[in-house]
């Protein structure tokens, strides 16, 4: 038996794409939620703004390693909207922009 990617989904609530859309949503959301590090292992560089090894980090003992203080997902939360920043629509100036990325980031943390 083989399985047919380009099926249509049978869902509720309904589901926009084909199956192999579904399947990779659940793979992205399964992903971000279970990719754990020590907190402070990574931080973001400031002129590039991307993810990079701490240079001051020290690896927590192992007894402090077992509470869940000391951890914190890699990957960023997936939001509502299915993505993990909020982007402004084009029609706003600068000023709006940013009370709408609020606005939306205060209902959707």
């Amino acid at each position: 038996m083989t399985g047919d990617l380009n099926r249509e989904i049978d869902s509720n609530p309904s589901f926009p794409g084909k199956e192999r859309h579904f399947l990779r949503a659940q793979l992205s959301r399964i992903f971000a939620a279970t990719t754990v590090a020590p907190k402070g292992l990574f931080e973001i560089d400031e002129e590039t703004t991307l993810m990079k090894f701490s240079e001051e980090f020290v690896m927590p003992g192992t007894e402090e390693l077992k509470t869940l203080e000391a951890w914190s997902n890699v990957s960023e939360s997936i939001l509502k909207n299915g993505r993990t920043k909020y982007v402004a629509p084009d029609n706003l100036d600068d000023e709006a922009k940013e009370a709408w990325i609020t606005e939306k980031t205060e209902s959707d943390p």
